[in-house]
């Protein structure tokens, strides 16, 4: 309704903070700063009440969520091991799906000969080898 009568931020904020109820309406007069900005308020917002993802789709972003091109491994680690423990699986499972998920058949081959079973083992795998 904004962008259609396009309204300003403020009265973007305003409006929708009238029709906030419940948890959302006590976040919003707990707020210790003004918003000004409809994206930092929306943004805001999604931060303090992110969307309900369920185990299956937990799981299945855990498992096909692959390397991105250009990913520095140690944060595709840590990415991965977030949505590995989110998800409360075993920490060999964890590990096994980090490595099937590395899209690099050369460091795939070198961690499964590494035996990298756990999660600290892997991480040291991936930090003292030229791979980084």
């Amino acid at each position: 309704v904004g962008n259609l009568y396009n309204w300003d931020d403020c009265a973007k904020i305003f409006c929708m903070s009238a029709r906030l109820e419940g948890h959302a309406k006590s976040w919003y007069e707990c707020q210790t700063k003004t918003f000004t900005l409809w994206a930092e308020w929306e943004d805001e917002l999604r931060a303090a009440f992110p969307v309900y993802k369920g185990i299956a789709v937990k799981l299945k972003d855990f498992v096909t969520i692959e390397r991105r091109p250009n990913q520095d491994l140690i944060s595709f680690y840590y990415e991965k091991l977030r949505m590995g423990k989110h998800c409360s699986l075993p920490d060999q499972v964890i590990a096994d799906v980090i490595i099937f998920t590395i899209n690099n058949s050369l460091i795939k081959a070198s961690a499964h000969a590494a035996k990298c079973y756990t999660t600290e083992s892997l991480l040291q795998f991936l930090t003292e080898t030229n791979y980084v």
